[in-house]
């Protein structure tokens, strides 16, 4: 799970008294999400006499990268290389430190992924002295956390 879950106290005699639903010809799901929930969502919730617990967000934006198998067996890479490699390049934890003497100030930087461009060059491995990267051994899209998720209207 990407987050603990919720649990809220809801009388189901309260009926929501405005729906809405998003569509786009040239926003993906998240893309869509993504506007809704930093935008429009600020809106409602600043919205006089708007009740916190009743916004619901439905398709958080995600990177899916569907792995290769052949291609993993020709670089003879396994699974895990490739988990611990994605791992590794989205950890938030100092890059580097600075000191005078007296102070001591560490460096962090923002270098987390998050569209599947950042993910392409991505290096998993090195073989033959050749790096390998992730869009090598796996098809990396734009999508969202749940594709069994989905809503109408």
């Amino acid at each position: 799970m990407p987050k603990q879950p919720d649990y809220r106290k809801v009388n189901p005699a309260d009926a929501p008294i405005m729906i809405l639903s998003l569509t786009s010809e040239s926003m993906t799901r998240g893309q869509m999400y993504d506007a809704a929930s930093s935008i429009l969502a600020q809106k409602l919730l600043a919205a006089e006499g708007h009740r916190p617990g009743f916004s619901r967000r439905q398709f958080p934006a995600g990177v899916r990268v569907e792995l290769l198998p052949s291609a993993l067996h020709k670089y003879g890479i396994g699974t895990e290389d490739v988990r611990s490699a994605i791992a590794a390049a989205n950890a938030n934890r100092p890059k580097g430190m600075v000191e005078d003497g007296v102070r001591h100030w560490q460096i962090y930087a923002n270098d987390q992924a998050r569209q599947a461009a950042e993910y392409l060059p991505l290096i998993i491995a090195y073989r033959n002295g050749a790096a390998v990267h992730l869009s090598d051994v796996a098809e990396i899209t734009d999508s969202v956390q749940d594709l069994r998720n989905a809503g109408s209207a």
